[in-house]
């Protein structure tokens, strides 16, 4: 079978706007408000943890939706999994937990300038097949314009796709078994 959503709750974020709070973006529903970063922080960068739903998964890819002015220059993804731990042992309870924290790369967003900050850019991100308890967003410093008069940063939505793993440990939900090769990010950038 095709990869598919994966549940996430989120953790942490470094600041949020009240009626922006990080936990709408694991609403899923279209009618999520996504997540922002509060007018009050001057903080950057802006770090989202998510916590995989079904422990320990297997992420294929991820996709990113930007809000259309409030657009950070740079997202850096981390993942964070207990290599450790059998797939019967307990999930780790923190990120700081886990055996094995690795940077997976970053991507850039398009300042939007061109469009007048009508579009929102969807970036999908293919990571191979990567095993995680743990994803940690980065948010880097915004693309300053005149609408966002605060420099803040958004989220508008965001979904992590693969497999949960199966009580069998190294073998995916599809049947598959898989390493955890790190490649270069490959990211397909569309406006909506």
């Amino acid at each position: 079978p095709p990869p598919k959503p994966l549940g996430f709750e989120v953790v942490s974020a470094t600041s949020a706007h009240s009626a922006h709070p990080a936990s709408e973006l694991t609403r899923g529903d279209g009618e999520a408000a996504g997540w922002l970063s509060s007018p009050l922080s001057d903080e950057s960068p802006q770090d989202i943890l998510l916590r995989l739903s079904d422990g320990r998964s297997s992420i294929h890819s991820i996709a990113i939706l930007s809000h259309e002015y409030m657009i950070p220059q740079r997202i850096e993804i981390i993942i964070a999994t207990n290599d450790n731990a059998s797939a019967t042992s307990e999930n780790p309870a923190t990120f700081d937990e886990c055996s094995t924290i690795r940077r997976l790369g970053f991507v850039t967003l398009s300042d939007n300038a061109q469009s007048q900050y009508s579009a929102r850019e969807l970036k999908t991100v293919s990571i191979g097949e990567q095993r995680a308890h743990f994803v940690k967003l980065r948010l880097y410093a915004c693309h300053p314009n005149e609408l966002n008069i605060h420099n803040q940063v958004a989220i508008l939505s965001l979904e992590l796709i693969g497999y949960s793993t199966s009580v069998e440990e190294g073998t995916s939900v599809d049947g598959t078994t898989g390493g955890n090769d790190v490649g270069l990010l490959q990211v397909d950038g569309r406006s909506t």
